[in-house]
């Protein structure tokens, strides 16, 4: 019966980020806030304390997920990386900053393990954690809907690419998946040549 319920949880975990897309973030619906401004104190994966200003005049690709998550986070992040494979073939550097949504139980020695788990070890790869009212408000600041049912953080597919200056440039969520931030800038690469990028 305990498996059944599990199975249930996860069948409507996963329908509801299916079939709920969130909202665009381009134009208008753009979170106006200074990314780099935001006062949360959060904790790498090495247990350092960080602020997201330590990547000012950086550009980012910015997204929340958690450790126990099995389905729309992996999605989330292999999708990230892909994007990020599509900025260094545009000649672009970015750093992946993750969120994580469950402070209770996203520890740095949770997120350490999770990164060599699922091979996230690039150095240019931060997984965050702050405390419950930090994570509640930054998600609300920056358009990340989610909430909890039973033990489980239900939670769209979400990715902003965050300008140097700090601004929310664009985004991808479920409606606009394949969206690729930089594929105007590559249209000149050629992935069997590295050097025309």
């Amino acid at each position: 019966m305990i498996r059944s319920t599990f199975v249930s949880v996860a069948i409507l975990c996963s329908s509801l980020a299916i079939t709920t897309p969130s909202v665009g973030l381009s134009g208008a619906d753009s979170p106006a806030v200074d990314v780099y401004q935001l006062p949360f104190d959060f904790r790498d994966e090495h247990g350092s304390p960080i602020r997201l200003q330590r990547w000012r005049g950086q550009t980012l690709l910015l997204t929340m997920a958690y450790s126990a998550c099995r389905e729309t986070c992996i999605y989330t992040l292999r999708r990230t990386e892909e994007l990020q494979r599509s900025a260094e073939r545009a000649g672009r550097q970015v750093q992946v900053v993750v969120i994580s949504y469950d402070p209770n139980v996203d520890s740095p020695a949770t997120w350490l393990s999770y990164r060599r788990h699922h091979h996230f070890t690039r150095e240019d790869w931060h997984f965050l954690t702050g405390d419950a009212e930090s994570t509640a408000s930054f998600a609300r600041q920056l358009k990340f809907p989610y909430w909890v049912y039973d033990e489980h953080v239900v939670h769209d597919f979400q990715i902003l690419l965050v300008g140097a200056d700090g601004l929310v440039a664009d985004s991808a969520n479920w409606a606009s998946r394949s969206a690729d931030f930089f594929a105007a800038a590559s249209k000149g690469c050629h992935p069997t040549d590295p050097g025309s990028c």
